[in-house]
């Protein structure tokens, strides 16, 4: 059995979902597809203009200390925008977004609600929908055993910007 990421699926299969139109991509070093070339460098070499990038917690390539901002600049091996979702701002601005028509969210994560991986998902989600943007495209990966939610509720009193919905503290 072969098991393919979303970003290839989405290279080989769905590629017209992108083509032709301005896309940003979320990621971190986990966006890879099974050679561990990084997300932006697929996409690009299929021909998707990729026209900024967005780094969650830890940055674009994974290497800013756990907790620490991040802060925006330019990809070194691209040359293109890296927009923090981790300093500033935790969801993209208007600016941000300008050049962008589709914003592609390729994140490992162990789907866990203290993670900040998935809140930084709705919040692109969220600001993609304000902004008018077309669609906001999960093509990460977080596991689930299927067992369902369990551990402690979230409650009011304590959330913050990774805790911000109700949820349970893990699946499986």
């Amino acid at each position: 059995m072969k098991v393919r990421t979303g970003l290839e699926v989405l290279i080989e299969q769905k590629l017209d979902l992108v083509r032709g139109r301005r896309v940003g991509l979320v990621g971190n070093h986990s966006a890879v597809n099974r050679n561990l070339v990084h997300a932006v460098d697929v996409l690009r070499s299929a021909g998707v203009q990729v026209t900024a990038l967005f780094g969650p917690e830890h940055g674009l390539r994974g290497d800013a200390p756990e907790g620490k901002a991040v802060a925006s600049g330019t990809d070194a091996r691209t040359g293109l925008p890296v927009h923090s979702l981790y300093g500033q701002t935790r969801r993209p601005t208007r600016e941000m977004l300008a050049g962008v028509e589709v914003v592609l969210f390729d994140l490992q994560d162990v789907g866990c609600r203290f993670y900040t991986y998935i809140y930084t998902m709705a919040h692109v989600m969220h600001a993609c929908a304000e902004y008018g943007k077309g669609s906001s495209c999960s093509i990460g990966r977080i596991p689930s055993m299927g067992w369902g939610s369990r551990g402690m509720w979230w409650t009011r009193g304590l959330r913050r910007s990774w805790g911000s919905t109700r949820s349970a503290c893990g699946t499986g």
